[in-house]
């Protein structure tokens, strides 16, 4: 009788223990990486204020939500159901937000419209980081034109990356060049179909820290 239970119960813990580490291989979760968050992720408080070169103008941006979530199974990946990635986003007072997300294991930075029923972008920052590196957009491409790992604004010296987009669609599908320096956010804003440059002359920053 012991022999038969034993004949019975060997096979039937192979078999939990199979299915359990395809459980286990089937489940993945991409976050967004501390150099990413580093980079862009702003909490409530923050505040830029802008001035156009040519009018004098002056703009000012703060940060109205700053949040992180998880969402299971992104883009419908019908080979991993069980894929859950990391989103973070940042909303300011305008019609855009920022979202820093890692789909894939990679990392990626997007300027987001927010007044579109569709998925309007451009691309500021993403993996590598290399001059020349593009980003097809579908109509249009993003490209990271220089790189300043030594950059110094204010009381602050780190990365600053010049980004060009032939067509923004977050700004009425413009030229635009945007100058982003690492926890600091846009530092300028060129925009060469209007001929306008925005340039930061004073800033609050806090960094979200969940």
């Amino acid at each position: 009788m012991n022999q038969i239970f034993k004949i019975i119960l060997f096979p039937t813990i192979v078999l939990f223990f199979i299915n359990s580490c395809r459980d286990i291989e089937s489940t993945m979760t991409y976050n967004v990486q501390q150099h990413i968050k580093d980079w862009m992720y702003f909490d409530t408080g923050s505040w830029w204020l802008y001035k156009e070169v040519n009018t004098g103008i002056i703009d000012s941006q703060f940060v109205i939500e700053s949040k992180s979530f998880y969402m299971n199974n992104e883009g419908n990946n019908k080979s991993n159901p069980n894929l859950t990635v990391q989103l973070i986003e940042v909303h300011v007072n305008s019609d855009y937000y920022f979202k820093l997300a890692a789909p894939s294991g990679s990392s990626v930075i997007e300027k987001i419209s927010k007044t579109s029923s569709e998925r309007l972008s451009t691309y500021l920052r993403y993996d590598p980081l290399r001059i020349g590196e593009r980003k097809n957009t579908g109509v249009g491409h993003t490209e990271i034109t220089a790189l300043d790992p030594k950059f110094k604004f204010g009381n602050t010296t780190d990365t600053l990356v010049t980004f060009f987009d032939n067509f923004d669609m977050t700004e009425q599908n413009d030229s635009v060049e945007y100058k982003v320096l690492k926890g600091v956010g846009i530092i300028n804003k060129r925009n060469i179909s209007k001929n306008q440059n925005w340039q930061l002359i004073k800033s609050n920053i806090k960094m979200n820290k969940s």
